[in-house]
């Protein structure tokens, strides 16, 4: 009888320890909307270890944003908002050293319309505008210093560095903004406050090119080194050639170090007018050498203790020079990244400290470190002798297709930027990586005849383009390139869709840019698994180029009806919609969609049906193969996905609006889902069983249960 007490004790033990466990917060929950564990993806800039409590860290990025941990890197949350446009391409953030919940974030890229200073006081729950000032958060010199800096002495002065609208200052702690009508058309790097003398200032630039969106064309930002001596008003030219990042030994402001080129360490005694290499313990490239991100050779990060100085190479070796010695010297380091897909990729190319960004070091523990590099945070507790990855709810992958196995309503291919296809089998819970070949997988195809096979496209050597086409054999896990013969100088072009006859698994379309002509652009065919092709696109329009060339853009172009017979095509921006049914020629649609075409899907259980997201108009459904459309959501649709398990359940993403929508009934009925999915730009969706499956752009996967509405 004891014995049967104790087994029931144990059951009831056992089932509250499942249900506590269920409703313990996640560091990758928000609200209803779970981030998938995946890790890795975009350029880490810095962290900021907070100085009024060192387990408050903020991080950020210039594609993803930021996030915030409050357990001492052990895990971080999204704090980048729920709107449409979060705050992504951060240049720099900055934290009052009085309170870790109020923080100023420097966002913007010539690209997108957010942009300015935005100020917290919640930790990064909500954000307030503060100015408009344009900073380059995703640019040639996103990874070296900061663009804000603030008073040591009065910590409500802070100054702020853009390349177009020049130097800035506030007096109320980031409130407020004015002009110092200063430094305009600089490429900045690095903006410095002397710890001494705050009253003088130093600015790093360097010369690139922009192409900011309110300008016509180019604007070519000067360079030089600078210091004021009357807190910004008015500058001298120290010099022509300028340190991409600064730093004032912590135990004498008047020693200052500087990285000069991404190749050499010099430190001045006279304020920066002149200066003097300290290579020596360094490994430094031969004159005329160039060095890249992923050399030894490679300098982008200083960081000061109470005694020491340190910098990282590209290739994770990091040097400490201490106080009073002119060699720097190597430190031995272990590094422990535990289950990441990305650890040994490919060919057990290590991703450790690549393109090392930052070093910070704990003002309250000067053994406790951390650094950011091209994918990943890490951190040492033992002054860099063993340094563990932290990432956990840091999701920085650029998602362009999110596919469901037909077969298997619980299996996903993922395609993405940088990176070949990686599988999930648990619907979204985890994310593996088995596969080979390069990165930036555009488009993925799964034959729904028989689906281990599938086709993606991306490039043959790793570029940002899709210019190649593979296949796979077993499901996505192994792939190889097509001889793709037939589709012309793809040096030219790009295939960013690729579709597969839902009846016949060797019969592949693609959609080529260029002008439409044999051998440039239009929709090309093959009945050979992608050996052969042949030019397929006669009864287009005279087209300059209809289909696109980037893949920095969502949607597909092509799709099939589910019985093969009808095919329908759109030119991502285009006016023109057009259809066909199979042996015959194409025609345009009589009322083609208004609005900018963006997505296209068919239907997997009713053949002649399509949808067709537009941007700025809505979601549009064809019921007979493309030749009429109706409009049955409006608003900025960006992407649609249909179940292919469920008959009616239809989803949409909208970007204006940042919702997510979905229907069981064909579109003639929507719900929107649950509103803090943190980053709602440019979302791919896809079904996985009774889940929705949201690819971001920056952020990684997230994925939400469906209501039970049975």
């Amino acid at each position: 009888m004891l014995k049967k007490i104790l087994i029931f004790i144990n059951k009831i033990a056992a089932a509250l320890l499942l249900v506590f466990a269920a409703t313990v917060v996640q560091a990758g929950t928000y609200g209803e909307w779970n981030s998938s564990p995946i890790g890795g993806g975009g350029y880490l800039l810095s962290t900021i270890i907070c100085p009024s409590n060192p387990d408050i860290i903020y991080c950020n990025s210039d594609v993803g944003g930021l996030f915030r941990s409050s357990n001492g890197g052990k895990s971080w949350k999204m704090i980048h908002g729920t709107t449409s446009t979060p705050l992504y391409n951060v240049r720099s953030i900055n934290v009052d050293p009085r309170n870790a919940d109020i923080i100023l974030a420097a966002v913007g890229s010539q690209y997108i319309p957010k942009r300015g200073i935005f100020r917290s006081t919640d930790g990064g729950k909500s954000w307030v505008q503060a100015c408009k000032a344009l900073f380059i958060g995703n640019g040639n010199l996103r990874a070296c210093g900061q663009s804000l800096a603030r008073d040591p002495k009065q910590p409500d002065i802070i100054y702020a560095a853009s390349p177009v609208d020049g130097i800035l200052v506030s007096k109320d702690n980031g409130k407020s903004w004015k002009s110092l009508n200063a430094m305009k058309g600089y490429g900045v790097a690095d903006l410095k406050i002397d710890t001494g003398n705050p009253s003088r200032l130093w600015l790093c630039t360097k010369k690139y090119g922009i192409r900011p969106r309110e300008a016509n064309g180019k604007i070519t930002l000067k360079d030089g080194f600078f210091r004021s001596d009357d807190a910004g008003k008015t500058w001298t030219k120290l010099g022509d050639k300028s340190p991409i990042e600064m730093l004032q030994a912590p135990w004498d402001s008047s020693l200052l170090y500087g990285i000069f080129d991404r190749r050499s360490i010099s430190m001045s005694t006279d304020g920066g007018k002149t200066w003097t290499e300290i290579n020596n313990g360094l490994k430094i490239a031969k004159a005329g050498k160039k060095v890249k991100p992923i050399y030894d050779t490679y300098y982008l990060a200083l960081a000061g203790g109470p005694d020491f100085i340190l910098t990282g190479s590209g290739k994770g070796s990091f040097y400490r020079l201490d106080r009073g010695s002119k060699i720097w010297k190597k430190i031995p380091c272990k590094f422990h990244q535990g289950n990441w897909f990305l650890k040994t990729l490919p060919k057990k190319w290590s991703h450790f400290g690549r393109a090392t960004s930052s070093i910070s070091i704990d003002p309250k523990n000067p053994k406790r470190w951390f650094f950011t590099d091209y994918y990943a945070v890490y951190q040492t507790k033992d002054a860099g002798r063993n340094w563990q990855l932290c990432i956990d709810g840091i999701e920085m992958i650029v998602i362009h297709t999110l596919v469901t196995d037909p077969s298997n309503s619980n299996r996903v291919l993922l395609g993405m930027a940088d990176n070949a296809p990686i599988i999930s089998n648990d619907s979204g819970n985890s994310f593996k990586q088995k596969t080979n070949g390069v990165g930036n997988t555009k488009c993925i195809a799964i034959a729904m005849s028989n689906p281990k096979i599938a086709y993606s496209t991306g490039p043959k050597n790793w570029s940002w383009t899709a210019n190649a086409l593979r296949i796979s054999n077993d499901g996505g896990i192994h792939w190889k390139w097509t001889p793709s013969k037939g589709l012309g100088n793809m040096k030219s072009g790009a295939i960013c869709t690729v579709a597969v006859s839902p009846i016949s698994p060797s019969e592949v379309y693609v959609a080529r840019s260029g002008p439409t002509a044999s051998n440039k652009g239009g929709v090309y065919r093959s009945t050979d698994n992608g050996k052969t092709f042949t030019w397929d696109s006669t009864g287009f329009g005279n087209e300059k180029s209809f289909f696109r060339p980037s893949i920095w853009h969502s949607g597909r172009e092509l799709a099939i009806g589910s019985d093969g017979n009808n095919m329908v095509a759109i030119g991502q921006g285009k006016k023109n919609v057009y259809y066909r049914t199979k042996g015959e020629e194409w025609k345009a649609s009589g009322n083609p969609p208004s609005g900018r075409h963006y997505d296209l899907t068919a239907d997997p259980h009713t053949p002649a049906r399509f949808y067709l997201a537009s941007a700025g108009s809505g979601l549009f459904r064809s019921d007979d193969g493309g030749a009429t459309w109706k409009q049955i959501i409006k608003g900025d649709v960006v992407s649609v996905a249909c179940d292919p398990f469920n008959t009616g359940r239809i989803a949409v993403a909208m970007n204006r609006e940042g919702k997510v929508c979905y229907s069981q009934d064909n579109g003639d009925s929507w719900k929107e889902l649950d509103k803090s999915l943190p980053n709602r730009h440019g979302l791919k969706l896809c079904f996985s069983g009774d889940r929705l499956l949201a690819g971001s752009d920056g952020n990684g996967v997230f994925y939400i249960e469906l209501p039970d509405e049975k």
